[in-house]
């Protein structure tokens, strides 16, 4: 893949990187949060970082499937057009 859609992988690398630090530098204070309650904007805050690496997950999810939908179409056999 690197080859042929380098930008894209290195897409995807940065969102699951980022993604697994955010995770591994907030657990702790995310399970005590959800155990014993933070101050509102900590917690939003939190809420905030952690849908933010959600999102560039889906969009390197999203891209990913274009790419595969593009150059691999499923479904049609024998060279029928849809």
């Amino acid at each position: 893949m690197r080859l042929y859609c380098a930008d894209l992988l290195e897409e995807f690398e940065r969102a699951v990187d980022a993604r697994a630090s955010w995770m591994l530098a907030n657990r702790e204070e995310v399970n005590k949060a959800l155990q014993e309650g933070l101050r509102s904007e900590r917690l939003e805050y939190l809420i905030q970082e952690a849908a933010d690496t959600a999102a560039q997950l889906d969009s390197a999810r999203e891209h990913l499937s274009l790419l595969i939908r593009e150059n691999y179409p499923m479904g049609l056999t024998g060279g029928q057009d849809a």
